[in-house]
This record gives C-alpha cells, structure tokens and sequence, in this order.
C-alpha cells in the first residue's frame, strides 16, 4: 500500500511538473517568496484592525506567530529529526493543552493529550523519529527523477513534509475561522496555500503527498490555536464576546474599557 501511494504520489508529481515551461519560472521563483505575499496580508491586517480594534488584532498577531513558530519548528521535526530549537514549542504546546483543559474540561484534556502522545509514540518507533526524521529527498535530489523532471531550484533539506504548506494552511484556516463573519469574501485567503504550494511542486522542491500531508498537519496546529483564542479572547474582551460570535452586521467593533 505505502509503495503504490508512494508511486502515485511520484507519477502526479510529475505530471504537475511537467506543465512547467522556462517562460514561467521567473513568475513562479517570485510567488514561492514569503515577501511576495506580504501586500495580500497588509490589507487583511489593516481590515482586521478595523473591524476589531487594536487590542483585539494584537492578540491576533501574538498567536498567529506562536503559531508559526509550533508549525514550523514541528514541520522541520518530521523533514530532519530533532533539534534542539525545536524546544522553543513546548512552552506554546503546554499552553494550547492548559487551553483545552480550562475550556473543555478534564476528560476533554486527558483525550487530547493520550492521542496527541500515541501518534509521536508511533511516529518514533516506525522510524527512528527523533534522530533522522522522514528524510525524504526532495524530487530535485532524488536520482530516480533527474532525469525526467525539472528541477528549477534544489535545497538540501528533506521534503516530507511541506514547510510552505503546512505553515500557509495554518495561517489561512485561523484567519478564517476568526475572521469571515466580518470579512464577507474571506474564503478567497484559501488561494494563498493553494497556489503557494503549487509554486514547490513546479520548482521541484516537493512532492504532492508533501504537500497534502502539510495542509493536514497545518490544519490540526490551527484547530488548537483556535482554543486558546477563544480562551484569552473570552478573558480579555467579555462585552466584546456576544458580538464577536454573533454579529448583527459588518460594522467595526471598537475597544472598550
């Protein structure tokens, strides 16, 4: 089964690959930088602030960096094996399960923790984990493609799984969720991660399956970020709560002493 998945997983990639050409490779090297997205993320900024309020959009931005810092860094965890900056996540982990166990309870806490352990626990004895890692070669370095690909740019870091993906489908998915009662066309956010990711295939830096399982892996990290929004949001902006999760209309919600 893992063979046949891995094979298809290879035989797509190349297929999405192959529909690259030379004329747009300029186009594509410049859609794969992070800095190239920050106009898109200015505006959603900027609305955000409006909508609701300074001390509201800080909270926002805090957690939305603890998220990338707990994506990133566990994203490098499956790629490479452990490192010790990869500690910086625990202090962001042992909030997000505090989080949960004040917000749900402790039946709640203990089910999360168990699966959350078991799913490392087998990760670490299928495959050495926390010493190499997945290290799967990226499809530039893997000498079975280089012949049949193209392989616009290389990297020596491990493809499994997508950094890029991982981290945009995080992002995307909290902003979302908190965000599309006020933003009306806000599922459109989702064409970053898309379009982002497909921007490693076409430069031969990931597989798809990479991909696929960053969106998932991304998507988990946002879910549980999204308790401890909930959490300080519910503390620190009580009068504020009712209209944040049922609003009459798109009109800004201020601060409030």
């Amino acid at each position: 089964m893992l063979e046949w998945l891995t094979e298809l997983d290879r035989n797509v990639f190349i297929y999405l690959n192959g529909l690259g050409s030379e004329s747009w490779d300029a186009f594509w090297l410049v859609v794969t930088k992070q800095v190239s997205w920050i106009p898109v993320f200015a505006i959603i900024l900027y609305l955000t602030f409006k909508r609701l309020g300074w001390k509201h959009a800080t909270l926002l931005i805090v957690l939305i960096s603890s998220l990338l810092v707990i994506t990133d860094q566990t994203t490098n965890l499956f790629k490479g094996g452990f490192e010790t900056k990869q500690l910086m996540v625990l202090p962001v982990l042992a909030l997000l399960l505090y989080t949960i166990f004040k917000t749900k309870g402790l039946k709640y806490f203990v089910v999360v923790a168990m699966a959350l352990t078991i799913v490392f626990a087998i990760i670490i004895q299928t495959s050495d984990f926390l010493t190499t890692g997945f290290q799967r070669l990226r499809p530039g370095n893997d000498p079975l493609l280089a012949d049949i690909i193209r392989a616009v740019q290389k990297r020596r870091s491990y493809s499994f799984i997508s950094g890029h993906a991982s981290n945009s489908m995080a992002v995307s998915y909290f902003l979302y969720r908190v965000l599309r009662p006020y933003l009306k066309y806000m599922g459109l956010i989702f064409i970053w991660p898309v379009v982002f990711a497909y921007s490693r295939i076409y430069l031969g830096l990931h597989f798809p399956g990479d991909i696929l399982m960053g969106y998932l892996w991304g998507i988990l990290m946002a879910t549980l970020m999204l308790f401890v929004y909930r959490y300080l949001r519910d503390k620190m902006f009580p009068v504020q709560k009712e209209e944040l999760d049922h609003p009459a209309n798109s009109e800004p919600i201020t601060d409030r002493e």
